[in-house]
């Protein structure tokens, strides 16, 4: 008796250890999981703030940028509308000279028109029309002489702004047409007004749109910018490579008598370059590479210690679970002994005659509790590995559907058993002694969180690699009262127990232990009220097939 207390005096001691030592880690490791997560989370908060700083600085050299090419295009346009309203200034100041029968023979008209497109470029042709729309006199002659006689009311681009400025009486711009001098461009028809204010045709000045817009942005503009001129959609000029050159585009509209064109000017890859330098590039990217590498280093570092930490509590538990069990194994000796004497000593009193029903079934009782306590010493002994263990390489599926039916004498008839357990999936080497003790136990936890009846399942599949090795994973789920939380990470702790006056708490130490001896690993899932799933994951071997083998 003396021994037995002993025994349940340090099972307790062990069990409170245990639950001290849980509560423990769980008071101590969350802090410091949130402080490793702070400082890994460090250099990714780095990298969002200096990439945040550099979005600012882009963001405001691209706008500088923006503005200037804002500006360069309404220089363009303001010098464009110069340039073209000084050429027009001429034509209608030849109109004027021809209503007041200045220019009244063709010598005269020819010769004043040469001399003013001497002193202005631009100007492709200064043509005189009479009131019918044909045209009478060209300056300069040789390069238009075959542009005499031709009528401007009969071509379909030039007579709609003829027709107009002959109807109003005001001058008119054509739209962008190809002159008959061959060449894109557009003209202009200003009115001339003879005796007595009458309509007497116009004056019509001709312009080469190349040659007018080279002309007015002849400097740097052109060499740094390409640009597109466009009148109401319809292209009057536009640079070679103005589609290849940066994507920043800036566009105002230029007053051409009227009409109203848009000019678009786009700076070159170079020029874009030089207004958006992008100067904070180089030490943004070495602030943005430091914090990369930090990152990876405390990553590193975290990831080390929490393999360090794993593998210290897996020590911990096995020089406890060593200790615990050479402690168990000796004093399942020494009541195997005693309880062998009192259970012959018993068996030998209930054969002597006449023994009086009371003390027959006080001795019944005795034998009774004899055989609990050699079942509890079995355990013991199983334990601390006083049993002899011989791996043998088989299938984990096939063994399980062997065990089957000594497993479904363990379950009520209101339990259902469903299984999973498909075959060829792999083989494992370790005792199957061992691997029937982690079914038995798995499934008698499972019966006991179901006492009202429910679902057992059992399945053995694929998982997927741990620490570089392919496994199996068997797995034993159950629909019932589930584990709390509190308890998840004492359960396979010796001695630990949550069936009252029932359970020695040694059921999932020995799953723990046998999966440890295999290599292996065991998980819960659990949460309170809806059932468990326990994992067993064993290390796999591939067993070729036989035709596999004589291929090879």
């Amino acid at each position: 008796m003396e021994q037995a207390k002993q025994v349940r005096g340090l099972a307790g001691g062990a069990k409170d250890a245990a639950r001290a030592r849980v509560g423990g880690v769980r008071r101590r490791v969350p802090g410091a999981t949130r402080l490793e997560n702070a400082v890994l989370a460090l250099p990714a908060v780095a990298a969002l703030i200096f990439f945040g700083m550099w979005r600012l600085l882009d963001r405001r050299e691209e706008a500088a940028a923006r503005r200037q090419i804002e500006h360069t295009a309404s220089q363009a346009a303001l010098r464009l509308q110069d340039y073209i309203g000084a050429r027009l200034l001429v034509v209608e100041s030849l109109a004027r000279e021809a209503s007041a029968g200045l220019l009244a023979d063709e010598e005269s008209f020819v010769m004043h028109a040469a001399t003013l497109q001497a002193q202005l470029g631009g100007l492709l042709a200064i043509n005189r029309i009479d009131a019918g729309g044909r045209i009478e006199w060209v300056s300069p002659r040789e390069p238009n002489l075959r542009a005499i006689g031709k009528n401007v009311f009969e071509h379909p681009d030039a007579a709609p702004a003829a027709q107009r400025a002959k109807a109003e009486e005001q001058p008119a711009v054509t739209q962008p047409l190809v002159l008959f001098q061959g060449v894109k461009g557009f003209a202009s028809y200003f009115p001339v007004h003879g005796a007595y204010g009458a309509y007497d045709g116009f004056v019509n000045g001709v312009f080469d749109a190349a040659a007018l817009v080279q002309a007015a942005l002849h400097d740097r503009l052109l060499e740094d910018y390409s640009v597109d001129v466009r009148d109401a959609g319809m292209n009057v000029f536009t640079t070679p490579g103005y589609d290849d050159a940066a994507p920043a585009i800036a566009t105002h509209a230029v007053r051409v008598m009227d009409r109203s064109w848009q000019i678009a000017v786009r700076p070159s890859a170079a020029t874009w370059e030089r207004l958006r330098p992008r100067r904070q590039d180089l030490w943004l990217a070495l602030l943005e590479g430091g914090c990369l590498v930090a990152g990876v280093l405390v990553w590193s570092w975290r990831r080390a210690r929490v393999v360090r930490r794993r593998l210290e509590s897996e020590l911990r538990r096995a020089n406890k679970m060593e200790a615990l069990g050479r402690f168990a194994g000796g004093v399942a000796h020494d009541m195997n002994n005693l309880l062998t004497a009192v259970t012959g000593n018993a068996e030998l009193a209930l054969t002597e005659p006449g023994l009086p029903p009371d003390a027959r079934e006080a001795l019944d009782e005795v034998l009774s509790v004899a055989r609990r306590g050699a079942e509890m010493t079995r355990s013991l002994l199983a334990f601390s590995r006083s049993e002899a263990v011989v791996p043998q390489l088989f299938d984990p599926a096939r063994q399980i559907q062997a065990l089957l039916p000594m497993l479904r004498h363990l379950i009520r008839r209101d339990h259902e058993v469903q299984t999973e357990l498909p075959e060829g999936l792999g083989a494992v080497r370790m005792d199957p002694t061992q691997l029937d003790q982690i079914l038995l136990n798995l499934v008698v936890n499972a019966v006991d969180a179901t006492p009202e009846g429910g679902r057992i399942t059992i399945r053995v599949r694929r998982a997927p690699r741990v620490d570089r090795a392919d496994g199996l994973v068997v797995e034993v789920e159950d629909d019932g009262v589930g584990i709390p939380a509190a308890n998840l990470e004492a359960i396979f702790e010796p001695f630990f127990s949550t069936k009252e006056h029932k359970g020695t708490g040694l059921g999932l130490a020995q799953v723990w232990d046998c999966a440890q001896r295999a290599g292996g690993r065991v998980s819960v899932r659990s949460q309170e009220g809806k059932g468990a799933c326990f994992l067993v994951w064993l290390p796999l071997v591939v067993v070729p097939q036989s035709g596999e083998r004589k291929n090879a």
